[in-house]
């Protein structure tokens, strides 16, 4: 009985560390985020501070060429992690962090831009859906 209770107590901690979202659509993201942006890591080692962010493309909001966001660990915490050599699409609100739960991801390609304003992220198994706003439709025509 007390190596069950042993193995019990050992594994807490790791279910404790899981990430959980509840239940957030694509659409409330979209709404929600201040900024949505392609981006690369220039700059950063800890995931305790904000990771530099090459901008590659915008989709909403005011970006700057270089953007600063804390990515989190990706370790339990909801974070992106840091891979110098993948784009992120990032959903930034106002405090600047990207994570699951606001709908950024790590974003292996762009796939297309359809002509009805939505460019089609891959993102391993999945894929995304961004709106572009009326001046990008027009010039993906």
């Amino acid at each position: 009985m007390k190596n069950i209770v042993s193995i019990l107590a050992l594994a807490m901690p790791a279910i404790s560390l899981a990430c959980s979202c509840g239940d957030i659509d694509d659409e409330t993201n979209f709404r929600d985020a201040s900024k949505i942006f392609i981006g690369r890591i220039s700059e950063g080692r800890n995931h305790n501070e904000p990771y530099s962010l090459d901008v590659i493309k915008v989709y909403k909001g005011s970006v700057s060429d270089r953007e600063f966001v804390f990515l989190g660990n990706g370790n339990g915490d909801c974070g992106l992690g840091h891979d110098k050599q993948s784009d992120y699409l990032i959903y930034l609100q106002d405090d600047n962090r990207a994570n699951i739960c606001t709908g950024s991801v790590r974003a292996s390609s762009v796939l297309r831009v359809r002509s009805e304003g939505v460019v089609k992220i891959n993102h391993f198994e999945e894929s995304y859906l961004i709106e572009l706003n009326e001046k990008e439709k027009n010039s993906n025509k």
